[in-house]
């Protein structure tokens, strides 16, 4: 299916498929790229040869945001901003829920709903140019796309305030010392690392990184207790896979594991 906003190319190889935002200049989110980006995250998901996904922005930027350009009419209507945001709460927990990978390529600047975008994937690759910024003090408006329980779960309610409040720039390297960025590469190099990344996680075991996704989406709220409970039922659908018994047998014969996703 063709999209006006984004764009999909799959490797039918390594199972990675790269979800591309393309709405010059900068990726601005409206109305119409929150609903294709709903829709091509609903179809990821059920698609079987797809194990892993990258989600990168076209030209010099990741994703400025919401378009204030189209949307500040919009906005001003409360039932209006109700749905708009609707719209993009969806993707948000479409990403969570995902039992793949998804993995953020931003390649350049990530401001405001950009930023939580990036937030929601399970690993961030920032090119060393790339800048992040919680833009939203800057205009009247509050963190939006899940974006303040995203840093306040990475960087604790004391640094989230912070970057929130004052609405400063934020440095890759920076997001990098405090746990919110996972790769700091070259500029130009963040979504061949992204895609070379989830093509690893392609050929692992597919069930049990579904179910450390799960988990580590769980934690942060539950006491040891509660964890450590889950944590056996976790390993025991885990111990239950196909691929666990070629994991055993590969390392037994000093070989590398075999992965079906079974």
């Amino acid at each position: 299916m063709t999209f006006e906003t984004l764009h999909i190319a799959k490797d039918a190889q390594t199972g990675v498929a790269t979800l591309t935002l393309d709405r010059p200049p900068r990726n601005a989110i409206e109305r119409r790229m929150a609903a294709e980006l709903e829709q091509v995250l609903g179809e990821l998901r059920d698609d079987d040869a797809v194990r892993a996904v990258v989600l990168t922005g076209a030209g010099p930027g990741f994703c400025a945001g919401g378009d204030l350009k189209v949307l500040a009419d919009e906005l001003a209507d409360p039932a209006a901003a109700r749905a708009f945001i609707g719209a993009c709460h969806r993707s948000i927990l479409a990403i969570a829920e995902m039992e793949k990978p998804i993995i953020a390529a931003v390649n350049g600047d990530a401001a405001g709903a950009g930023w939580s975008l990036a937030l929601a994937c399970d690993l961030i690759v920032a090119a060393r140019s790339a800048r992040f910024i919680m833009a939203f003090v800057k205009i009247g408006l509050v963190p939006d796309l899940g974006g303040a329980w995203y840093l306040t779960q990475r960087v604790g309610a004391h640094k989230a305030r912070e970057w929130m409040m004052l609405g400063d720039v934020v440095t890759a390297e920076e997001a990098a010392r405090f746990g919110v960025v996972n790769r700091v590469v070259e500029p130009g190099e963040a979504l061949a690392v992204a895609q070379a990344l989830a093509a690893q996680l392609a050929a692992g075991p597919r069930r049990a990184l579904a179910l450390m996704k799960g988990m580590a989406g769980r934690y942060g709220a539950m006491t040891l207790d509660a964890a450590l409970a889950d944590e056996a039922e976790m390993q025991a659908i885990a111990a239950g896979t196909e691929d666990f018994q070629e994991g055993v047998t590969a390392f037994q014969e000093k070989r590398p594991p075999v992965f079906k996703g079974k």
